[in-house]
């Protein structure tokens, strides 16, 4: 084990004895690789984790370079500093050298993995990120650096505000916390395979994380920060997902309804809370629809809301007289153009989540999402023989396709009609040749 600390001399001696075990005979360099290659020391050790980390800190920069891979070393700086490098000449005799990423943040079997794969796409005049004016940490960015890239020059510019919120989220509370800190182009499919994985208790949830990483790593390869065609997601499968069909009884729908009024009267929750859930059942919207909603967006006079940030794009909704009276009795924020502003009321609330849990308790339908009152809408409409074209009018839905998940609803002109059928058919086979 080598010292901390040396001195010139001191560490030409301790690197000599050090590497004497390591080094043995030079292997030759040829073919189109002996081009590319610019070596400022013919001094060749086997890199590992072990040798690296315990090399003491040079009196002046030094570099190392691996026996098994010619061109692929590591820098050492007298500040005990140690990046990971490649070196190459290219057919016009010009040097260059790519810094490929820090130690110990890549192994060097990642970096050896990286440099080799950075070295194949130069002999197939492919690769464009190593030329002599590209800086040469851009292999060492973090997957941190690039979600925050991802979000201000992808996410913001071409996603709604909704789907902003939630890759935000889930950078932030998912993806980041397990992935954030490993360099964009050490990461390889093990790893991210392993990471969806964990998430298979809300199989939802680990698919959208994918789909973000996914999206996040393709755009890497567009920025130069990995190689074409090296989508560490590529090839993984999605968890299966079950559509949720959860809506509320006629009782339930009782208990709610006895919970808000309760809610009401006794101002346990925000008077915002309680016209907001009241809206998304009494219209079937979306709850970061209404949520979203200005005053601008409200024309009584033509019952209908001005659905701008819509999932299928801006959108009239009609309103029905129920609704119309709570948003004539709802106060109106003085300093904020929101119906739901937030807590600055220059911005919107975004959240239902939390009061939610506490009314749904109340209620005693402690499994029921706010979404399912969506679908309570959806499945009263098809109880009242609504068809479903109508129905995906006042749904948003701009293919039929998604409104056919509420047909198994509308089953008492399907028992209606079996029964017709078979009595039909039993009348047959009884020998009567006339329906009975």
């Amino acid at each position: 084990m080598l010292p901390r600390e040396f001195g010139s001399a001191e560490l030409a001696l301790a690197v000599s004895h050090e590497l004497s075990s390591q080094v043995g005979s030079r292997q030759a360099i040829g073919g189109e690789h002996r081009s590319l290659l610019g070596l400022e020391s013919d001094v060749k050790v086997r890199l590992t984790r072990q040798f690296i980390g315990s090399f003491p800190n040079p009196d002046r920069e030094l570099f190392l370079w691996d026996e098994t891979f010619p061109g692929f070393g590591i820098r050492v700086q007298p500040t005990g500093a140690k990046s990971y490098q490649l070196q190459y000449r290219d057919r016009q005799g010009k040097s260059y050298r790519v810094t490929l990423g820090r130690y110990p943040a890549l192994r060097p079997s990642e970096a050896r993995e990286l440099a080799r794969r950075k070295m194949a796409n130069l002999l197939l005049e492919e690769d464009a990120t190593l030329t002599q004016e590209k800086p040469a940490t851009a292999s060492a960015t973090t997957v941190t650096e690039l979600a925050n890239r991802y979000l201000s020059e992808h996410a913001t510019i071409y996603k709604k505000n909704r789907s902003v919120h939630e890759d935000r989220r889930l950078l932030t509370k998912v993806i980041l916390p397990k992935l954030g800190a490993r360099p964009v182009a050490a990461v390889v499919r093990a790893e991210v395979a392993a990471f969806h994985a964990s998430l298979a208790g809300t199989p939802v949830q680990a698919n959208r994380a994918l789909a973000v990483l996914s999206k996040m790593f393709n755009l890497a390869e567009v920025w130069d920060l990995r190689a074409d065609g090296t989508n560490p997601c590529r090839h993984l499968r999605k968890f299966p997902e079950k559509a949720r069909r959860r809506y509320l009884s006629t009782q339930e729908l009782i208990q709610l309804g006895s919970a808000l009024t309760k809610a009401e009267a006794e101002a346990s929750e925000s008077p915002d809370v309680i016209l907001a859930l009241r809206l998304i059942l009494l219209t079937g919207a979306r709850h970061h629809e209404v949520l979203s909603l200005r005053w601008m967006d409200v024309n009584l006079e033509r019952r209908t809301l001005t659905l701008s940030d819509s999932k299928t794009g801006e959108r009239d909704l009609v309103l029905a007289a129920p609704a119309i009276e709570l948003l004539k009795r709802a106060a109106r924020h003085e300093t904020s153009p929101w119906l739901f502003p937030g807590r600055n009321p220059r911005n919107h609330r975004e959240s239902l989540t939390t009061p939610w849990r506490r009314l749904r308790t109340t209620a005693s339908i402690p499994d029921v999402h706010i979404h399912d009152l969506r679908h309570t809408y959806a499945s009263t409409a098809v109880g009242l023989g609504l068809g479903l074209p109508v129905l995906a009018g006042l749904l948003g839905h701009t293919q039929l396709a998604t409104t056919e998940r509420y047909a198994h609803l509308d089953l008492d002109p399907r028992r209606d009609a079996a029964e017709a059928i078979a009595s039909q058919l039993e009348h047959l086979l009884r020998g009567n040749d006339t329906a009975g």
